[in-house]
């Protein structure tokens, strides 16, 4: 069963020295349980994700639990349906949230 830290574990793994677009932005996971904060901010561009658990001021943010976030992962379900669902929340921008189906890519 996937949490907190096994995902930060995994991103933090998965993301090693791979080059994702974020715009430079700051796209938060929120699990209820903790945080997952990808920072892109560095750069505008493609560039290294800093992976942390620290809350930081985010152009986006995800909210759904650990549980959907395995589902999405080994693909029992999909990102759409649980988003019509209403098992994942989105606040911000919807163009950086788009952008993030590298970063499920990276962690299979």
């Amino acid at each position: 069963m996937a949490d907190v830290a096994s995902i930060t574990s995994e991103l933090t793994t998965g993301l090693s020295g791979k080059e994702v677009d974020l715009h430079g932005a700051i796209v938060t996971f929120d699990f209820g349980e903790g945080v997952v904060c990808l920072d892109g901010s560095s750069e505008k561009g493609p560039t290294n994700i800093v992976v942390s658990n620290e809350v930081k001021t985010s152009e986006a943010t995800v909210r759904m639990s650990c549980d959907l976030w395995e589902q999405l992962k080994q693909e029992t379900t999909t990102s759409t349906t649980a988003f019509l669902n209403g098992e994942i929340k989105i606040d911000g921008d919807m163009d950086i949230v788009r952008r993030l189906q590298a970063i499920f890519d990276s962690v299979k």
